[in-house]
């Protein structure tokens, strides 16, 4: 029996993202979940209070919502940068919310149960329902949030959760639509994989710090981001924007600094692939925090096309605390509670692949559409200057 640290016990959600990420291979394989309130979890990586032989699965952030209970000046920097514990693994996964209701229909004074962040990602429904702050419980995980349901609600009250938790707590989902669309969390699995996975561990996890002059991203750092597409390996990829760094999640954390968080095509080599910028100030790197087997930025992207039916368009999506930019065509997704940063790092990116467009660097023929729209009009991609995010 193998131990997993999550958020929120069996069938919360963390439970089901590690259910369908590592399934079960060998019969009467057993595993045993601990449960943690999600900023218990990451203070419990930061503080090296979890073997390293024991997997942990935390929900970084998500689409719309922000980082889940993770303080984004202190824990989510900490977690990155202190390297509590290698990343093994960092993907995204659809969340769904189903509505319980206990004896009657939802109505503007009936109370909601569910995990804090249901009050984002749910938006929709609350404003639907004009149910406001103070009837909403709001508790650090779903299966908490289950129990205090069970045990408090009144009638015409409800619950938002998962199908898998109201199955195993016997409680009967109705068919009302509760979840704002293009919603999904990027997890990621510290310490070691619950079981095997086919591929290698090819895709390197780099972390920058940068300074910042308001919402300008330094020219520093896009003189770095411009040398590392220069590197032979990225002209010679035969899939250039799959095979390009990519700016993953930037995070202010400071009044002068950002955060970023990279991937890069490792290749098979042992040793990390990112360099250090040869200058003196305005960059602070942090070398590689983990390695996985497949870039974030083309799982989000086949999200989109699968799940949403995006197909190759560009989405800017977000409100409140957090951002992104999705453009499946140029495999590129960038993250952030920023929304100028979002779109700053999506440009760097866009700009730079069109350069290597011009210099003659073969790409797909949807890749030049997109390319080739951005250079018309830079409002087509939602990189314009008054381009504005969606809202859920």
């Amino acid at each position: 029996m193998g131990k997993i640290h999550i958020v929120g016990a069996e069938h919360s959600f963390t439970h089901d993202a590690c259910e369908f990420r590592y399934p079960i291979e060998e019969k009467g394989d057993t595993r045993e979940f601990i449960p943690y309130e999600h900023k218990e979890l990451v203070s419990a990586l930061i503080e090296a209070k979890i073997p390293k032989r024991e997997p942990a699965l935390v929900p970084l952030w998500n689409s719309n919502a922000g980082t889940v209970e993770m303080s984004k000046q202190d824990l989510t920097v900490k977690l990155f940068l202190r390297q509590a514990g290698s990343i093994n693994d960092i993907w995204p996964q659809q969340i769904v919310f189903k509505l319980a209701v206990k004896d009657g229909r939802i109505s503007s004074e009936s109370k909601i149960f569910s995990v804090k962040v249901a009050w984002e990602q749910c938006s929709g429904f609350f404003k639907k329902f004009k149910i406001g702050t103070n009837n909403f419980i709001a508790k650090g995980a779903t299966t908490i949030a289950c129990d205090a349901f069970i045990k408090e609600a009144k009638p015409r009250d409800g619950l938002l959760c998962g199908e898998n938790l109201l199955r195993d707590r016997s409680l009967t989902a109705s068919d009302e639509e509760v979840t704002n669309p293009n919603n999904f969390t990027i997890f990621s699995t510290f310490n070691k994989l619950p079981n095997s996975f086919p591929g290698q561990h090819k895709v390197s996890l780099g972390c920058i710090s940068v300074g910042l002059e308001g919402d300008e991203i330094p020219y520093e750092f896009i003189d770095y981001y411009k040398d590392m597409l220069d590197m032979s390996e990225i002209e010679q990829a035969q899939d250039l924007p799959l095979s390009m760094p990519k700016i993953l999640f930037i995070l202010r954390y400071d009044e002068s600094k950002a955060l970023m968080l990279m991937e890069m095509d490792g290749g098979s080599s042992t040793e990390s692939p990112w360099e250090a910028p040869e200058i003196g100030s305005g960059l602070d790197f942090y070398d590689e925090v983990g390695r996985v087997f497949e870039p974030l930025s083309l799982k989000v992207s086949d999200l989109f096309k699968d799940k949403f039916n995006r197909g190759s368009n560009c989405v800017f999506y977000g409100f409140g605390s957090c951002y992104m930019w999705v453009c499946p065509a140029l495999n590129i997704s960038v993250h952030g509670y920023d929304k100028k940063l979002v779109k700053k790092c999506a440009e760097i990116q866009v700009r730079h692949l069109k350069s290597l467009l011009d210099a003659g660097i073969e790409l797909s023929e949807t890749a030049v559409k997109e390319l080739n729209r951005f250079s018309k009009d830079p409002g087509s991609l939602n990189l314009a200057a008054d381009s504005e995010p969606e809202c859920p």
